[in-house]
């Protein structure tokens, strides 16, 4: 009988869950590090117990899956924003050169 609900509650409690030692595993690294960075909510392992063919995969802090992604994501959109922030201001300029111009 598992003596926990998540993933979170079994890394506070000291377990180390199959799927855990999943992410360890592709993550070539300690399931005991995989289990710390869980208990302080620094990695997430999605793993619904209602899914039997699960494939866990960790995201977070120090793993492959979810830093990269996350980063590029950001920079994506803070290089959508400058963009937009820039033409903003070019918009600006032009419209006070032709009230300018107009008056």
């Amino acid at each position: 009988m598992r003596k926990y609900a998540t993933q979170m509650e079994a890394a506070k409690q000291g377990i180390i869950t199959p799927e855990m030692k999943t992410v360890a595993e592709k993550e070539f690294t300690d399931p005991e590090i995989i289990r710390e960075r869980v208990a302080l909510g620094q990695v997430a392992i999605p793993a619904n117990i209602n899914h039997k063919s699960l494939c866990a995969e960790g995201i977070g802090k120090g793993l492959r899956t979810g830093n990269y992604s996350l980063q590029q994501k950001s920079q994506k959109y803070q290089s959508k924003w400058c963009r937009c922030k820039t033409d903003y201001q070019n918009q600006c300029k032009f419209r006070d050169l032709w009230r300018r111009q107009q008056l």
